[in-house]
């Protein structure tokens, strides 16, 4: 049996430099072909998490403003601060979780407000105000 082990070693078989060599190439190309790919489907990803974001965040205002006797929007406290500090002074809105989310209140008054949120993973930043949802550049 040991026999049959050493003859199998002492076959000269394997690969050329240049097999090595164009396997190594092929390898780097799908590779650069790749990681573009990946990262744009984790910038589209974070788009659309802070577009759910703020969707969640617009109907929750707007469930305030109808709800309120007065028909006003609830007053935020303005400046940076996370989702769940803003769930906070949202009744029935839990947007705890996830602290990657920057939210900053840019003002809130009782006709109009202006929310943005920014996200690391995101390319661009998501602005919820009382006139709809729109994206911005960084």
């Amino acid at each position: 049996m040991l026999k049959r082990i050493r003859e199998g070693f002492s076959a000269e078989a394997g690969f050329t430099l240049i097999e090595l060599m164009l396997v190594v190439a092929v390898l780097g190309i799908i590779a650069g072909i790749a990681v573009p790919q990946i990262t744009g489907v984790r910038n589209r990803a974070a788009m659309g998490k802070l577009e759910s974001t703020a969707n969640t965040i617009r109907n929750a205002m707007e469930r305030e403003k109808s709800m309120s006797d007065t028909g006003v929007y609830p007053s935020l406290t303005e400046g940076e601060q996370t989702l769940s500090d803003l769930s906070g002074d949202l009744t029935n809105t839990d947007l705890s979780g996830d602290d990657s989310i920057t939210v900053t209140v840019d003002s809130s008054g009782d006709d109009a407000y202006s929310i943005t949120l920014s996200s690391p993973n995101a390319d661009n930043d998501v602005i919820v105000d009382d006139t709809g949802i729109s994206t911005s550049t960084n």
